[in-house]
């Protein structure tokens, strides 16, 4: 049985005794943690991610000095430590600030973008307890701020083509139905769907699907491992020449350029899930049946005026192939939902896996004067190496770190009961 914390004197202040250590100095903790908040950086816009508080030494004077635009979030994984900290924290400092178990912060993030980075700092010996949390949760306060001032930059430019395509792609709201209406998707959550379920991205990974199961023209399935397939449209013309037929394709492009992927797949017997926001020539690059979804990428009055006329609602995810991914773990909640090409990071010499578009567009500009490899885009300011399954070098940059870690976040959610 685990001996609850103590709280003991020190000699200026008081310390903490758990698990047979002393959390905080036991000389001075209120100067050690003045010292450390006096070292951080006061800029706008900060959020200062304190770890294991405890009494909160040093975070008065910080509320005290820091910007108005910022603010702290408090965080403590461990109960036993979380209920003293409740208890002994000084209740100016809990009043202005937040917990690991308040639920406002992230819709703060997304909705105000009012953060521009993550300042991060251990004020005591707890923060060892459950260290590799707070790492993912500090990681995931970077992504999402990255994710948000991205997705800020993506309206200023897109916004206007977002709207104009909303509204063109409403007139199919009578003749094309939701993707929630797809066959499969109205499979009852209480009824087995044991089979495995393929989401196909366009990247660098997606070679190994090809490698890992030995496809079969005459079926477009894996010898001996039948599923299902989603892929999102920039994979089919590398599906096709593999002969592997995809199930569902999912499109978001609210621009041209992936039109060409559906060139010589028109007659494909794929179902298209396409968003509202995508580019209304989609619908007619193919005979198959098409089914409806939208992402609401801003506010708009108009949105609340369609309620329950609009099809299945998606959040925005900013990504194709975590979309795809997102509506197979959602429509498949029993069967194991398998990812391939979804790197979020490209090797120095290929974005996409062999065949793609963007990989053939490579190999034609090839000539004695710009090779095969990609150099200036590779080796870019911004970019870094990453560790990947795919690649012991791979490269990314702070938008597919943000990607990635959205990503992740969607994977560990657990399956639907």
């Amino acid at each position: 049985m685990t001996v609850p914390p103590r709280v003991i004197p020190a000699g200026t202040g008081f310390t903490v005794l758990y698990r047979g250590k002393t959390l905080l100095s036991a000389v001075n903790p209120v100067a050690a943690g003045n010292r450390l908040t006096a070292a951080l950086p006061r800029e706008e816009r900060t959020l200062y991610l304190c770890v294991s508080p405890l009494f909160g030494y040093g975070l008065e004077s910080l509320l005290e000095t820091m910007h108005p635009s910022s603010a702290i979030f408090c965080a403590e994984a461990e109960p036993a430590l979380a209920a003293l900290t409740h208890e002994i924290m000084p209740k100016g400092v809990t009043g202005h600030s937040r917990f690991l178990t308040d639920d406002g912060l992230e819709e703060r993030l997304r909705n105000g973008r009012v953060f521009r980075r993550v300042v991060r700092f251990d004020l005591s010996g707890g923060a060892a307890l459950h260290r590799a949390r707070y790492d993912r949760l500090e990681e995931t306060l970077r992504s999402e701020i990255i994710r948000e001032w991205s997705n800020a930059a993506t309206l200023v430019k897109l916004g206007r083509r977002y709207a104009l395509n909303f509204m063109r792609n409403l007139r199919l709201l009578d003749e094309l139905p939701s993707v929630a209406q797809w066959p499969p998707f109205d499979t009852p959550s209480d009824t087995p769907y044991n089979t495995p379920v393929y989401v196909l991205g366009a990247g660098p990974s997606l070679d190994r699907f090809f490698d890992d199961h030995k496809t079969s023209r005459a079926n477009g399935r894996s010898n001996g491992c039948p599923g299902l397939i989603i892929a999102v449209d920039t994979a089919l013309p590398v599906l096709r020449e593999h002969g592997v037929q995809a199930d569902i394709v999912t499109a978001l492009e609210a621009q041209h350029w992936n039109l060409r992927d559906f060139i010589g797949n028109q007659s494909a017997a794929h179902a298209l899930t396409m968003d509202m926001t995508a580019l209304p020539a989609t619908r007619s690059c193919c005979v198959c049946p098409v089914y409806l979804f939208w992402t609401p990428w801003t506010r708009l009055r108009i949105f609340e005026r369609l309620s329950g006329l609009l099809p299945l609602e998606i959040p925005p995810l900013g990504n194709v192939g975590i979309t795809a991914y997102a509506l197979a773990r959602q429509f498949f909640p029993k069967s194991r939902v398998i990812p391939y090409g979804l790197d979020f990071s490209f090797t120095v010499d290929r974005y996409h896996c062999r065949g793609a578009p963007g990989h053939i567009d490579l190999l034609r500009r090839q000539n004695r004067f710009s090779g095969v490899i990609p150099a200036a885009a590779s080796l870019a300011p911004g970019t870094f190496t990453v560790p990947d399954s795919s690649g012991p070098n791979n490269r990314a940059d702070a938008v597919m770190r943000g990607y990635r870690s959205l990503f992740e976040q969607i994977a560990e959610k657990p399956e639907p009961a």
